[in-house]
């Protein structure tokens, strides 16, 4: 969490991996592919899943994290003109995800960053724009995150409520933040063999989550079981955060 009077990065307004320098994105970009290849043309195990998307994480979260402690010390926010230069690997979400300045003042629930280990999505809606409690939470790729010290983001007069208290997973994945793109729960390596990989691309997502709002404090179970889960309609995937 940000020290008390520093100003946090600014929620990008496109792909967070628009805030990363070529090269670094490079060296991303040849660990995917050379894990990938190893396991080319077959499903891979939830061994080598869960190996492929901490690797990605790890390595934008150390990214994310620099130009934090950057931000930081020149006593700014992250600079988000280089966006239209890197457009073609950004994830422009339609009319939303835009910088907000981070609100003075919010008063916490009681029950905020509390674990809640392995929930469904039955639990996951219940955290909703509409929780009186004021706990708000999302899910990206199966983790769970404790958003409520936005409430002017993810709050009642916040201007993503369709997206609290639900996996956004399929939004990011696809580029659109619509009602109907959440809580859609696909096997993404399924997509790799259709051409349209774009996994490192929800794991830089995930990682800015993971570097703005802290460790998760859930799992959503149908994650832990994504090789059961149906393949995803690309019909749908706009062409937005490509990463590979």
């Amino acid at each position: 969490e940000p020290e008390k009077g520093e100003e946090p990065a600014a929620e990008p307004a496109s792909c967070p991996v628009g805030q990363l320098q070529g090269g670094d994105v490079d060296v991303i970009k040849a660990k995917a592919r050379d894990t990938m290849y190893q396991w080319k043309d077959r499903n891979p195990s939830k061994a080598e899943r869960d190996y492929f998307k901490k690797m990605m994480t790890d390595s934008f979260k150390a990214k994310y994290e620099e130009l934090r402690a950057q931000a930081s010390k020149a006593r700014t926010t992250v600079d988000t003109s280089q966006y239209d230069k890197t457009q073609k690997l950004g994830l422009e979400i339609k009319g939303g995800h835009q910088p907000m300045p981070r609100p003075d003042h919010v008063e916490l629930p009681d029950d905020y960053k509390e674990p809640l280990g392995v929930i469904d999505m039955d639990t996951l809606k219940k955290y909703s724009y509409k929780n009186p409690g004021r706990r708000y939470l999302i899910s990206v790729y199966g983790n769970v995150f404790d958003v409520s010290d936005r409430p002017d983001k993810y709050g009642p007069e916040g201007p993503y409520t369709s997206l609290t208290g639900a996996d956004i997973t399929w939004g990011l994945f696809a580029g659109v933040d619509q009602e109907a793109y959440v809580n859609r729960c696909y096997d993404l390596f399924k997509a790799k063999d259709m051409g349209k990989d774009k996994i490192a691309g929800v794991c830089s997502w995930l990682a800015w989550y993971w570097t703005e709002y802290g460790d998760p404090v859930g799992q959503l179970d149908l994650y832990l079981r994504e090789r059961e889960l149906p393949a995803p309609p690309l019909e749908e995937v706009e062409e937005a955060c490509v990463v590979m």
